[in-house]
């Protein structure tokens, strides 16, 4: 489903766009960058694009939007960005998780929204992310 932003200027932000995402690794992360592009962490630590938060990409975009990560279920240590508060996606704020102990699994689940303003009262689009750490 994608929402068409009030005043975005033809930019579709995607709603949904990092649904059923799980990112596994020893320490997953994934991150909203500025140009509305997502990258997530791979187990070699180097990164990879993730399926986009607008369309077109474009440099700047996030000085125009804001963003805010709820931790739904999990039992793995947070490691990112500031939940539960609006943070302007110029800032490129991110999820993660520090890497589980070795010989165990944990897992962090995230629900996420997008708004055209920096109090969140107009919602243009929303997400899930769930990321995963095994050690072995």
């Amino acid at each position: 489903m994608m929402l068409m932003a009030a005043g975005g200027g033809g930019v579709r932000i995607l709603s949904g766009a990092k649904s059923s995402t799980t990112v596994t690794n020893v320490n997953p992360q994934v991150f909203f960058n500025d140009d509305g592009s997502c990258q997530e962490k791979l187990s070699d630590n180097s990164l990879a694009p993730s399926p986009p938060w607008a369309d077109p990409i474009q440099a700047g975009l996030g000085s125009r939007y804001w963003w805010k990560g709820i931790q739904t279920t999990g039992n793995g240590t947070y490691a990112g960005s500031t939940l539960g508060a609006w943070l302007a996606l110029s800032g490129a704020p991110h999820v993660g998780m520090t890497a589980a102990p070795l010989g165990q699994a944990r897992n962090l689940n995230f629900t996420y929204q997008i708004a055209s303003d920096a109090g969140g009262t107009n919602i243009v689009g929303s997400g899930t992310i769930a990321l995963d750490s095994e050690r072995s």
